[in-house]
């Protein structure tokens, strides 16, 4: 389905997701343009949002408050990313890797939000380029480089902080209890469950990152240009209820790709947290730690921990 915009030439329901080149160049598209832009938007409105959280302890309590409206808005972002999303996730891990995690949430944020913009078609309208603009996040370079990325950084996460104990998790068929007459199949076994494992976490992983990514963006984008070259043609050739019809749809579809930028970006980090924490080697004595051999609590005293009154722990003799 396509339609002809002016002296921009023609555009399909597919091309908002397709590379185009730009400015005679083979290497340089509309996807890295949009990219470059998103990447430039993002960090300027993130600069102007860190102003307005900078404390000013000049102005006494108000200082320490959060000014302007966008500014806020972004501090609840960003608060309930950290401590609802990833917190329960890393724990005390958390601030070592939620600067990662922000700035894929917002590239991936502000690549969906900026690929709706319908730049090429106003473009085209006015005689320009029609295919300048288009979602990145729809194209299988940025998706798959995405996917390589945060896949580095659980790997890593995991070497980091488990060493050894990290590798040696992927071996998960016990020898020492076992008669050694079965230790020739058990090592084949122990083997073929070891690539299994590794493969899950560096190919299938990444795999299902960025697909879930690349289909969203593309399905979502593909649906929206197709209605809104419904609206067009139905104008031009005289259906204007037809076309009313199909922009409201088109209306309708739009406020879901917003809904659902957010909702890719947001699964994209919090996905990534998880194959993050996965990675981590995980802690059982603190869910002891703060009691005594008999249950109580303790509490934090000038001489160390010690029961609570009224709960002192019997002496042994």
């Amino acid at each position: 389905m396509s339609t002809t915009l002016a002296a921009g030439g023609e555009l399909s329901a597919e091309s908002h997701i397709q590379r185009h080149a730009l400015f005679g160049s083979e290497w340089f598209n509309n996807h890295l343009l949009m990219s470059i832009v998103a990447s430039f938007i993002a960090l300027m409105v993130l600069w102007l949002v860190a102003k307005k959280m900078q404390p000013r302890p000049e102005e006494g309590a108000k200082g320490y408050v959060t000014r302007g409206g966008l500014a806020g808005f972004f501090e609840l972002v960003l608060v309930y990313l950290r401590d609802e999303t990833v917190k329960p996730l890393l724990h005390q891990k958390t601030d070592k890797y939620i600067g990662f995690l922000w700035s894929i949430f917002f590239f991936i944020l502000f690549g969906n939000l900026v690929g709706m913009l319908p730049i090429g078609p106003v473009s085209g309208l006015l005689g320009g380029n029609s295919h300048l603009g288009g979602t990145f996040t729809g194209n299988w370079n940025f998706t798959i480089a995405l996917a390589a990325i945060a896949c580095i950084v659980w790997l890593f996460a995991g070497l980091n902080e488990g060493g050894m104990g990290y590798i040696k998790h992927y071996w998960v068929v016990p020898l020492g209890d076992q008669p050694k007459a079965l230790w020739p199949l058990l090592i084949v076994v122990g083997i073929m469950i070891a690539v299994l494992e590794v493969a899950g976490n560096v190919l299938i992983k990444p795999f299902a990152l960025c697909v879930r990514l690349l289909a969203n963006m593309m399905a979502g984008h593909m649906v929206l240009g197709s209605i809104v070259i419904i609206s067009v043609t139905a104008f031009a050739d005289g259906g204007y209820v037809g076309s009313v019809i199909a922009f409201l749809g088109s209306l309708a579809i739009f406020f879901l790709e917003l809904f659902v930028a957010f909702l890719q970006a947001y699964i994209f980090m919090f996905l990534t947290a998880i194959f993050i924490s996965l990675g981590l080697p995980h802690e059982h004595d603190h869910e002891h730690a703060g009691h005594d051999a008999h249950g109580h609590e303790l509490v934090d005293g000038p001489h160390g921990m010690n029961p609570p009154a009224g709960h002192e722990t019997p002496a042994t003799t």
